[in-house]
C-alpha cells in the first residue's frame, strides 16, 4: 500500500479515477494544440523535433517505451551501453534536424558569432567532460 501517492486532483477536492484523469489530460492537450494550431497556423512542423528530442530525452528511451506496450527489443546489457534501436533513433533526429538546418539556409558562423555565451559554455561543458 503506497502511503503517499500525489493526487493533484484531491487538491481541488476531486475524487477522480486515474483513467479518467488521464482522458481529461489528454483531451487538455489536445484541445491546447488544436487552439494553438488555430491561432498561429504558419508555424512550422519542424519544431516537433526537439519536442521528440527533449520528451525522450526527459522520459525514457525508445526501447524502453516499446518494451512498455509490449514489443519487445533487446539492445545493451547495461543502460550506459545503450541499444542499437535508440542510437538509430537519435541518429535519424539527428539528420532530420540537420536537413531542416539545410533547408532553412543556416549559417553556423552565425549562430557561434550571435550566441558567444553559448559557445562559452558549450566549451566548459566538453572541458569538464575530459576531465571525468
Amino acid at each position: 500500500m503506497n502511503l503517499v501517492e500525489p493526487r493533484i486532483a484531491g487538491l481541488f477536492g476531486l475524487g477522480l479515477s486515474s483513467p479518467l484523469a488521464l482522458f481529461l489530460t489528454l483531451a487538455l492537450i489536445v484541445w491546447l494544440f488544436r487552439r494553438d494550431i488555430r491561432e498561429k497556423p504558419d508555424v512550422s512542423g519542424a519544431l516537433w523535433l526537439p519536442l521528440l528530442w527533449l520528451v525522450l530525452g526527459c522520459s525514457r528511451s525508445v526501447s524502453e517505451w516499446l518494451n512498455i506496450f509490449g514489443l519487445p527489443v533487446t539492445g545493451g546489457v547495461s543502460v550506459e551501453e545503450g541499444s542499437p534501436l535508440d542510437a538509430w533513433f537519435c541518429f535519424a533526429l539527428i539528420i532530420a534536424g540537420s536537413c531542416v538546418l539545410i533547408q532553412r539556409q543556416v549559417r553556423l558562423s552565425e549562430v557561434v558569432s550571435n550566441n558567444g555565451w553559448l559557445i562559452v559554455f558549450f566549451a566548459l561543458l566538453f572541458h569538464f567532460h575530459r576531465l571525468v
